[in-house]
């Protein structure tokens, strides 16, 4: 065993489990368990092994997309990858006017993953020190803000939801919203967040 990745030769299925080795699955497991299982006795990812499964949900497919944020380093942050932190630990929402929810991450945690060699944090001495922010959307269209307005306000955030469901073809995929925010700065089919220091 040499911990080296090793591509699988035959197919990996995807079984829903009840028993493992002639026996019911424990508390701990079950009562129902998705797993990812080969002959050829392979280690799947964690993530795949689901406990404790309930429901299964056949939901419509997803477009995949990414957002590009460019700074002291670049990173290109995919659909699973911010949605996952929209939904933990970096999740923030706001209610607009229409009380509509959006849903999102806070801008300053996305710059804080490029602004310096620190990807868990947001530099505010870099930021007080003054910086542009330009917001990409797909056509190419942009919108500036400055660091030092984006580092007292924590009430501006990329959404990637609206009222718990993927944002509308108008919006999709990201739009900038907030409280802090004029009209017009509310930027739409986001797909790039640069830093220009």
């Amino acid at each position: 065993v040499t911990g080296d990745e090793v591509e699988a030769t035959k197919p990996i299925k995807v079984v829903l489990a009840y028993y493992c080795d002639g026996a019911e699955l424990g508390s701990s497991d079950g009562p129902l368990r998705l797993v990812a299982l080969g002959s050829e006795g392979l280690i799947t990812e964690g993530h795949y092994w689901i406990k404790s499964v309930v429901k299964i949900e056949i939901r419509q497919s997803v477009q995949e997309w990414a957002l590009t944020l460019n700074g002291s380093v670049v990173e290109e942050m995919n659909r699973i990858t911010f949605t996952t932190h929209a939904q933990t630990k970096y999740s923030a929402n706001w209610t607009d006017d229409d009380s509509q929810v959006w849903t999102g991450i806070p801008l300053t945690a996305l710059l804080g993953r490029v602004d310096d060699s620190d990807s868990k944090t947001f530099n505010q001495t870099i930021a007080e020190q003054g910086y542009t922010v330009m917001v990409i959307a797909s056509d190419g269209y942009s919108i500036e803000l400055n660091s030092t307005f984006i580092s007292q306000n924590e009430n501006i955030l990329v959404a990637n939801a609206l009222d718990d469901s993927a944002l509308p073809e108008k919006y999709w995929p990201l739009r900038l919203v907030g409280s802090d925010l004029e009209k017009s700065q509310m930027i739409r089919n986001i797909a790039e967040i640069q830093i220009i220091y």
